[in-house]
């Protein structure tokens, strides 16, 4: 049978779930947000056990997992409250951000690899090779700075074992469908004012701040897709591929400043960075289009799209285990 370009489209648009954190069928709300908050918080100190050779996936897989987090307590914010809300998020983006340095040059030396085929032979060969050495120089010394600094591995541990202990603290949770469906919609709305301002001006610092919605919305309806995959599983095809290019975007926009920082005098500096910019433009060319036509419609329509009053749960849950 031939293969259509409409099969092709239809066949790269659909969403399967992995192992993301999501409720369960029959889990009452409250429930189901203790055992992922538990799960993901066990997840995360894991990781900081991890051994040193293992220290770029720890480091990944913690960002991550802390992102997750974030994206929970929005989702529940307008049930706790802003201000509990804020503390936790603030909480778990400042661990995050010991070791965002070392998780950039890791990210921006995998992006070498990605890029080389894509790049004129005149640059992808020494020039690149060049680049990657010196990168990759700059990135064992922070990463032994790192491992021998038990301060920062401490502190990382200790506030993750803090906020576990915490959680039995969070306010009562209401099984409401109003209060998430309002969490979501704030953020899709959120998400297309920012759309607004890259259209207007497609910097890579624009992009940067939408990706953090795009994912904060994927993260979310990821939490509730077992409860009505049939209407979830399409906004989180788009919302993936548009993760994916702006992250994309973004690593390749994080080397060339790295590049301009760690390359001084270089000969082959201004050519590389010219490279570079190229390819970004391409992502963009990708992206730009995409991100319209996920955000081309209203919240209201959005969230009426998702049917997520479908969902319902028995009267009130506490957060603390049952």
């Amino acid at each position: 049978m031939a293969v259509t370009r409409k099969k092709i489209r239809q066949a790269q648009a659909k969403w399967t779930p992995g192992n993301e954190p999501a409720l369960r069928q029959g889990e009452f709300f409250g429930d189901g947000l203790q055992r992922i908050l538990t799960e993901e918080l066990q997840y995360a100190l894991r990781q900081v056990e991890r051994p040193r050779e293992e220290m770029h996936l720890a480091v990944h897989e913690l960002r991550k997992t802390l992102k997750r987090i974030r994206a929970i307590f929005r989702l529940i914010e307008p049930d706790i409250g802003y201000y509990i809300c804020r503390k936790e998020i603030h909480r778990y983006r400042d661990i995050a951000r010991n070791v965002a340095s070392l998780r950039s040059l890791y990210v921006c030396l995998e992006t070498i690899k990605k890029i080389r085929p894509a790049l004129p032979k005149k640059i992808a060969g020494e020039p690149l090779g060049k680049t990657e050495k010196i990168l990759r120089s700059q990135y064992e010394s922070l990463l032994k700075k790192k491992t021998e600094e038990k301060e920062v591995h401490e502190i990382i541990r200790q506030e993750l074992t803090l906020a576990y202990q915490q959680l039995e603290a969070l306010p009562v949770l209401h099984n409401d469908v109003l209060i998430f469906e309002k969490a979501v919609r704030n953020c899709f709305r959120k998400g297309r004012k920012c759309w607004r301002k890259v259209a207007r001006k497609p910097g890579s610092n624009n992009i940067h701040e939408l990706r953090k919605h795009i994912k904060q919305l994927q993260f979310q309806l990821q939490v509730l897709y077992p409860l009505l995959p049939e209407k979830l599983g399409k906004p989180l095809a788009s919302l993936q591929k548009l993760a994916r290019l702006s992250g994309d975007e973004h690593d390749l926009y994080e080397l060339s400043q790295l590049i301009r920082k760690y390359l001084k005098d270089e000969p082959y500096k201004k050519e590389l960075l010219f490279g570079i910019s190229r390819l970004i433009l391409a992502h963009r060319k990708q992206l730009l289009p995409a991100a319209r036509k996920f955000y081309n419609i209203k919240s209201k329509k959005f969230i009426a799209d998702l049917g997520l009053r479908k969902i319902t749960f028995s009267s009130e849950i506490n957060l603390k285990s049952a």
